[in-house]
């Protein structure tokens, strides 16, 4: 059984006011006054920009899948200049891609989603498909980031 346990007595609170009651030293309206500050503030950030297009997102996916099915490593990238971002859980796992087929690159948010089909080869799972997407940034640096979510 837990012990009761009384409210403290009003005089140990603090300054001796009853309990509840906020401090003087922030008025009623100051609630409202952060709120006006944090709408006014979330109207000055600026929109998200999508650099490139369709076609460039489509071709830099080709790039980045075309040297996994030639058996280089996603380290190559790195070392290009300026250096690309590449990301995929197979590809890590040591997954041989057989072939790929690329869909329509859309718009979303900061970056281009491109869906596609593979064909890979893997110990765990042997010759096997998926259909995954890929998000593509072109700009301030160019990354390919495997996703598991397909967009159609």
């Amino acid at each position: 059984m837990l012990p009761v346990v009384s409210p403290p007595s009003p005089s140990l609170l603090p300054l001796g006011k009853p309990a509840g009651r906020m401090p003087d030293r922030f008025p009623v309206w100051t609630p409202c006054l952060l709120g006006l500050v944090g709408l006014l503030l979330a109207g000055c950030s600026k929109p998200v920009v999508l650099e490139g297009n369709a076609g460039d997102a489509r071709q830099t996916l080709t790039t980045v899948l075309d040297a996994w099915k030639q058996g280089e490593g996603t380290s190559n990238f790195a070392k290009r200049t300026p250096p690309w971002v590449v990301a995929d859980e197979d590809w890590a796992s040591g997954a041989k891609l057989l072939e790929h087929e690329i869909g329509e690159p859309i718009a979303f948010g900061g970056h281009w989603r491109v869906p596609a089909k593979i064909r890979l080869n893997s110990e765990k799972r042997g010759d096997h498909e998926r259909q995954v997407a890929y998000a593509v940034t072109l700009q301030p640096a160019v990354s390919v980031i495997r996703a598991d979510d397909v967009i159609d």
